[in-house]
């Protein structure tokens, strides 16, 4: 998740109850964070909850459409967000081919993640573990071919 879009989820969790017009959303709130903990005590993944971000955003939108008067600034906030956004894209999504998104990392200096620093690193994985899933099995050297 963007950690700039972060202030306005947050901003959406906390608005409910400190907004008077807001009050009527609480449910969303309350929601979000039985949810939150069930999927944290469950050991579910993080992107569970992907689905229970946007009414938070709108909810932190509306706050910031109060608190921001500047349009100017509003917009810069925005610009950021997504600039950000745009930047770790590729790095949650397997829009990049392989050879392109190491070097994509290697580049803003993030090294993939590996499964054991007592792996070798003849056997460590190039890509991040979350990449490699993404990688159709047919483009893959069978054994004793060469890549192409």
């Amino acid at each position: 998740m963007n950690p700039l879009a972060a202030p306005l989820w947050i901003a959406g969790l906390i608005a409910p109850f400190a907004v008077a017009d807001l009050r009527r959303f609480r449910f969303i709130a309350v929601a979000f964070v039985v949810t939150a903990v069930l999927t944290i005590a469950g050991n579910g993944k993080d992107y569970y909850l992907a689905a229970a971000y946007p009414p938070l955003f709108v909810l932190g939108a509306l706050v910031a459409e109060r608190a921001i008067r500047s349009v100017a600034l509003r917009a810069v906030y925005v610009a950021a967000i997504v600039a950000l956004a745009a930047v770790i894209a590729p790095l949650a999504l397997p829009i990049l081919p392989p050879a392109t998104l190491v070097a994509y990392e290697r580049a803003l200096h993030v090294a993939p993640q590996t499964k054991s620093a007592a792996t070798p690193s003849r056997c460590r994985p190039r890509l991040p573990t979350c990449s490699g899933g993404t990688i159709s099995y047919a483009r893959w050297p069978r054994r004793g071919q060469r890549s192409r």
